[in-house]
């Protein structure tokens, strides 16, 4: 069996156990958090606008 045979029966079976799917899965949701959290951050567009706003609303 030569080496490109092995690593093309490997891969068909990470394939069939659904490995592949899982970790696309995990590295969208990873970067979807992680995005989401980038938007909220305090020194982003929205967190500044978000500060001004509440600071506006607060001022007594």
């Amino acid at each position: 069996m030569d080496l490109r045979e092995i690593v093309l029966n490997s891969f068909d079976e990470i394939a069939k156990d659904g490995f592949i799917e899982a970790q696309v899965k995990k590295t969208l949701e990873s970067t979807i958090k992680e995005t989401v959290q980038d938007i909220f951050r305090s020194y982003s567009d929205f967190g500044k606008s978000l500060k001004k706003h509440v600071e506006e609303q607060l001022a007594i």
